[in-house]
């Protein structure tokens, strides 16, 4: 029998309405570590959504969110928004810094390995 590997970050069936309007519909995904993975779709498809149900910035309706196998529900959002990077569309880069630097301030201030190296590029 074949080991199979967990993803580290997977979506089961998440649902999420606003009102009248479906945001995700039984939306299933499945990350593995290294592996990178693009949304693309039209304004309003729900991309946005489904990030934010990653780190409960949005609770979804229905489904679950899994990291490492753990449901994020289970976690407080806080030390979950610190394992996991999410830079907002808006207002969420410093203009004057690169991209890497950015990206790397939550690991820096966490004191995360290799991540001093990074802020300074």
């Amino acid at each position: 029998m074949e080991n199979e590997a967990t993803p580290d970050l997977r979506a089961v069936r998440i649902g999420k309405r606003y009102g009248e309007v479906v945001a995700l519909d039984e939306l299933s995904l499945e990350v593995m570590a290294g592996e990178c993975v693009a949304l693309v779709g039209e304004s309003g498809s729900g991309k946005t959504t489904l990030l934010r149900c990653f780190n409960r910035m949005v609770e979804p309706g229905s489904g679950r969110v899994e990291l490492d196998g753990e449901d994020v529900a289970s976690l407080d959002a806080v030390t979950l928004r610190r394992r996991i990077g999410y830079v907002q569309q808006e207002g969420g880069l410093l203009p004057h810094w690169r991209v890497l630097r950015n990206t790397a301030l939550v690991p820096w201030l966490r004191r995360a390995p290799d991540a001093e190296r990074l802020a300074v590029t």
